[in-house]
């Protein structure tokens, strides 16, 4: 339409629209337009031809979506060191991450025993001083799209087991990993 009215507009000359330079330059560009969007159309609807080469239209790379759930608490130990903390049963399904802060006291054993499972959404921890405060995070990166989900191993090792004697796995930290 605005190339009809540019035509128009020329034709008729200067009692007609604007100055006479302004028209031509008008009248080029919507020639080159007509010639570029006709070009595509029968390109891509009349020869139907792939139009997948570089440069041909706008590339993305898909980014990934993730949610960060956190929750901290704090843990009493028992008279052996340990303690069980229970999370939300919806904290599964990511790549968690730990972080223990023992309070009142060092406690360089101090470790996670068992870690969060997608059957149990609880972990252990072992090692510490008896009858002592632990301050815990908890964080769980779950990615919902964008990214291939990598496949978390069926079995989950503890160093718990109750085939050998806990006292001496729970509470050290380079007791030997049994896979349940």
């Amino acid at each position: 339409m605005i190339a009809t009215q540019s035509g128009i507009s020329l034709y008729r000359g200067d009692a007609c629209g604007g100055p006479y330079f302004s028209k031509l330059l008008l009248v080029a560009y919507m020639g080159s337009m007509l010639i570029l969007f006709g070009n595509f159309f029968f390109n891509s609807y009349i020869l139907k031809t792939p139009t997948a080469k570089f440069g041909s239209g706008v590339v993305k790379k898909l980014e990934p979506l993730q949610i960060t759930k956190s929750h901290t608490g704090r843990a009493d130990l028992d008279s052996k060191g340990t303690a069980r903390v229970d999370l939300p049963s919806s904290f599964t399904g990511g790549e968690v991450c730990y972080q223990l802060t023992p309070v009142g006291k060092p406690m360089p054993n101090l470790h996670i025993c068992r870690e969060v499972t997608d059957v149990d959404s609880s972990f252990e921890l072992a090692g510490g001083v008896a009858n002592m405060v632990v301050s815990w995070t908890v964080t769980m990166v779950v990615t919902l799209i964008g990214e291939e989900k990598k496949q978390k191993p069926k079995s989950f090792f503890t160093c718990c087991d109750t085939a050998q004697d806990p006292q001496l796995c729970c509470n050290s930290p380079h007791g030997e990993k049994k896979e349940r």
